[in-house]
């Protein structure tokens, strides 16, 4: 298994290299092959190499409001799938859901509307892709619980709020692992499409912006390197939060749920 999984991961990053560098081959055997098809990581490098300061400025800026967001997103959540749980308020789910399925083309037409260019509209909008995962899972956790449980709480004679702080309320925060790798990605399309929006209103300008100002201009290095910057930080961010809750959050035993 262990050996599989190593070429697996091999594999991974051997098709992501021969990828990044097709186009550089193709350009060399085809000398009108268009540069927007493909990145060119000579012309990227170059691209990066020029203005670095305005680069790694922007990439804070996006991580910065993206993670804000998925913090929001972790105690909004949270907080509004223990209450629909708690009070059996199954419509707040319904009604979530609802919303969240709304085109984002319209939500960020309103969002404009209501709220104007800023960095409020990315920050709302990265909160708004995120939001839902999260609320439905600590809904989902906590309104069905294992038969088990159940019984644990019963053998115990604790109430009903103490059944719902202590089991399912902890039950929910520890396999919420799941959840954020879905949510925090999310945060960081929906800053980025703020960010893409505004664009150079804004006096502090994220990957968004330069994504917005790339186009703009027809410059295609500058674009390929904000997908490629904008492609690391989704992928990653999924990934990092996946693990590092669930390492930080290990399974409680019967002993834990009650401390």
């Amino acid at each position: 298994m262990k050996r599989t999984n190593n070429l697996n991961w091999a594999l991974f990053f051997l098709a992501g290299i021969l990828g990044l560098n097709l186009s550089s081959v193709l350009h060399l055997v085809y000398e009108s092959f268009p540069p927007y098809l493909l990145p060119n990581i000579g012309q990227v490098a170059d691209s990066f190499k020029t203005s670095p300061a305005v680069w790694l400025k922007a990439f804070i800026y996006t991580f910065s409001f993206s993670l804000l967001a998925g913090l929001l997103v972790i105690l909004l959540g949270t907080l509004l799938g223990s209450f629909a749980a708690y009070f059996r308020l199954w419509s707040v789910d319904r009604w979530l859901q609802l919303i969240w399925s709304i085109p984002l083309i319209a939500i960020a037409t309103y969002l404009l509307l209501v709220v104007g260019y800023g960095w409020l509209y990315g920050l709302i909008l990265a909160i708004f892709l995120g939001l839902y995962p999260v609320q439905k899972h600590v809904f989902d956790s906590c309104s069905l619980m294992s038969e088990g449980i159940c019984s644990i709480a019963a053998s115990f004679g604790l109430s009903r709020w103490q059944e719902f702080r202590h089991l399912r309320v902890k039950s929910s925060l520890f396999t919420m692992g799941t959840a954020l790798s879905q949510a925090l990605p999310l945060c960081f399309i929906g800053e980025t499409m703020g960010e893409f929006t505004v664009g150079e209103i804004h006096p502090w300008i994220g990957l968004g912006g330069l994504l917005r100002q790339a186009q703009s201009s027809g410059d295609y290095p500058k674009l390929w390197l904000c997908i490629l910057l904008m492609m690391f930080l989704v992928y990653c961010s999924g990934e990092a939060v996946a693990i590092l809750w669930n390492r930080g959050f290990q399974n409680p035993t019967k002993k834990e749920f009650f401390q």
